[in-house]
C-alpha cells in the first residue's frame, strides 16, 4: 500500500524515456529524508519499454510508487494533468523522466526551506547540464546570462529569463492543481514549466538553493533539442505566454518590452536559419518600431537569403545546423 501520509510527490513525466528512466527513479529512491514521499509516475503511452520499467519499480515499491498510464497517447499537457491529481503530498517535485538527481538530500533541503517560509510558492536549485559532449557542472555558478537563476523579485526575473530548471523545482501543491485548472495551462503551447513559474511568483515567494541538485538531460527528440522548426513554435509560445501573463499582471512598459525584444531576438534568428523572410520581416519590424535594432543586420541576412545563398545551398546549411544541434 501507498503511504498513508506523503508530504512530498515526485511527479515523473515520462514518455519514450526506456534508456533513461531508472536512473531517474533510482535518483529519487535515494532521498535521505525525515519525512514521507510518494513517486508518481505518469507514461504517456510510451512505444519502448518505459511503462514495463516503471512497472516493475512499483512492484519492488509498492508503498512508494505509483504508475499512471493508458490506452492511447494522451499528449504531455493531459498526461501530467492526470498524474497531478494523484499527487497527495503538500508539496511537489518534478523529474521528468530523462532527467535525474543527482543529490540524496534534495528534497530535505527544499522542504526545510518551504517549511520555514509560509509564503514561499516553490523553489530551485542549481543543476548541472549534460549533452553527448560533457557534463557541466553548477550551471548557475558558471555566471552563464542564459542560465542565471531565478530569485528575488520573481515575477520580473522569470520574464526577463526563463532559466528555471524543471527538474530542480518544488512547488506547493495547491497552488500546481490551481494552475492546472486555470486558462493559464495552455495546450497549444508547447510546455508547462515557464506558465507554472509564473503562475506561482504570483502567488507568493521563490526560494532557490545554490547547490546543484539535478542533472538536466539535453538530448535528441526535447523540447529544446528538436531542430530549428520546432524552436520556432517555442519562442512564438514563450512570447505569447509572457504577454498573457503581462495582460494579467503589468510590469512597467520598459521592463517588459526588454523582456519582449529577447525573446524576438532569438525568434529572428531562428527565422533566418530556417529561410522564413516573412517572419525574420515581423521580427525586425517589432525590433524597429521598440528601438532594439537598425535595419541594417537585417537587411545583411535578407541579402545572404536572397544573393549570396543560393536556395539549394541555404536548404543544405539549414539541414547541417539542425543535425549539429540534434546530436548534441
Amino acid at each position: 500500500l501507498l503511504s498513508s501520509t506523503p508530504l512530498v510527490s515526485v511527479h515523473m513525466l515520462v514518455y519514450h524515456h526506456g534508456h533513461f528512466l531508472s536512473q531517474a527513479i533510482d535518483g529519487v529512491l535515494q532521498q535521505i529524508c525525515n519525512f514521507n514521499f510518494e513517486i508518481i509516475i505518469s507514461d504517456d503511452y510510451s512505444p519502448d519499454e518505459t511503462l514495463s520499467i516503471a512497472l516493475s519499480y512499483q512492484r519492488r515499491f509498492p508503498g512508494k510508487i505509483r504508475v499512471i498510464h493508458g490506452k492511447s497517447n494522451v499528449g504531455m499537457h493531459r498526461n501530467m494533468a492526470r498524474g497531478i491529481q494523484f499527487c497527495r503530498g503538500s508539496y511537489i517535485a518534478f523529474c521528468e523522466g530523462d532527467d535525474f538527481w543527482h543529490h540524496p538530500q534534495k528534497l530535505q533541503m527544499q522542504v526545510d526551506l518551504m517549511e520555514s517560509s509560509p509564503e514561499m510558492t516553490f523553489c530551485h536549485t542549481d543543476f548541472n547540464r549534460l549533452t553527448k559532449l560533457n557534463n557541466k557542472k553548477n550551471v548557475h555558478l558558471s555566471k552563464s546570462a542564459q542560465y542565471s537563476p531565478a530569485k528575488d523579485n520573481a515575477y520580473h526575473s522569470i520574464l526577463e529569463n526563463w532559466a528555471l530548471v524543471t527538474a530542480t523545482a518544488m512547488y506547493r501543491t495547491d497552488i500546481v492543481k490551481e494552475f492546472i485548472a486555470s486558462d493559464l495551462y495552455r495546450t497549444e503551447w508547447p510546455f508547462g514549466d515557464f506558465n507554472l513559474a509564473l503562475f506561482s511568483s504570483l502567488k507568493g515567494t521563490l526560494g532557490y538553493i545554490s547547490e546543484s541538485t539535478a542533472t538536466w538531460r539535453k538530448r535528441k527528440g526535447s523540447a529544446t533539442n528538436d531542430g530549428y522548426d520546432k524552436l520556432v513554435t517555442m519562442e512564438k509560445s514563450v512570447i505569447e505566454c509572457m504577454q498573457a501573463f503581462m495582460n494579467i499582471s503589468p510590469v512597467d512598459p520598459d521592463f517588459g518590452r526588454r523582456c519582449i525584444a529577447k525573446r524576438k531576438m532569438v525568434l529572428s534568428h531562428l527565422a533566418y536559419l530556417t529561410g522564413n523572410i516573412e517572419l525574420l520581416s515581423d521580427c525586425q519590424k517589432w525590433l524597429e518600431d521598440n528601438g532594439f535594432r537598425s535595419r541594417a543586420a537585417y537587411l545583411a541576412r535578407i541579402l545572404a537569403m536572397k544573393l549570396f545563398i543560393p536556395r539549394q545551398m541555404h536548404l543544405k546549411m539549414k539541414r547541417f545546423i539542425n543535425n549539429q544541434l540534434s546530436a548534441i
